[in-house]
């Protein structure tokens, strides 16, 4: 009997740590529709941010696809529990069909303090996110959230990049760079005004 009742709560213990993981994936998954809409609905956004530093790169893999890395790093203020999500081409939540890259949603939460570094206590130097693309040029709207270190006070900024292969930034649209594509004369869409 003693051995039943054993059986029975070791059991019981499992169901519940199933119910609760699924549970908590459930909320992580609600968070992340949650910002990934606040991205869809955000009508302003900056290329760049006072706070901290922004970069990008794009490979070409061995496929033919690209793979494409944003980089923030060099905090000028202290950032605790950052979460950054970023949403390729305008695509809507419903219409989505991979998930999109973000830190601080599905994993552990990170802090960037100037000058302080401590893997262990989740101090990073910097932090990236990456995915992958068909094309070698993409729009890439992110959200980028943190709290000071009172963790009251949340700060959100939205940003906005062109990603391509040559690494320059441009003013031209994601529209612009595929319709120039389209025409062949897409290869310098990408240079800074007064480099011809």
């Amino acid at each position: 009997m003693r051995r039943h009742m054993m059986r029975f709560m070791l059991c019981a213990m499992l169901l519940m740590g199933c119910t609760s993981a699924k549970v908590s994936n459930d909320a992580k998954m609600e968070t992340y529709e949650t910002y990934y809409n606040s991205i869809s609905a955000n009508t302003t956004s900056s290329k760049s941010s006072e706070y901290y530093a922004v970069s990008y790169e794009m490979v070409q893999l061995a496929d033919g696809s690209y793979r494409y890395y944003v980089f923030f790093d060099e905090p000028k203020i202290a950032m605790y529990d950052i979460v950054i999500l970023g949403v390729e081409d305008d695509i809507s939540f419903d219409d989505a069909e991979k998930m999109m890259p973000s830190i601080g949603i599905f994993d552990s939460h990170y802090a960037m303090v100037p000058y302080q570094v401590n893997s262990a206590q989740g101090y990073v130097k910097g932090m990236a996110i990456s995915g992958e693309s068909k094309v070698p040029f993409l729009q890439l709207k992110t959200i980028v959230e943190w709290k000071d270190k009172s963790g009251k006070n949340i700060t959100r900024e939205f940003l906005q990049l062109i990603i391509s292969m040559d690494g320059n930034e441009t003013t031209e649209t994601v529209e612009d760079v595929e319709d120039l594509g389209e025409s062949g004369e897409g290869q310098d869409v990408h240079e800074e005004p007064g480099n011809e």
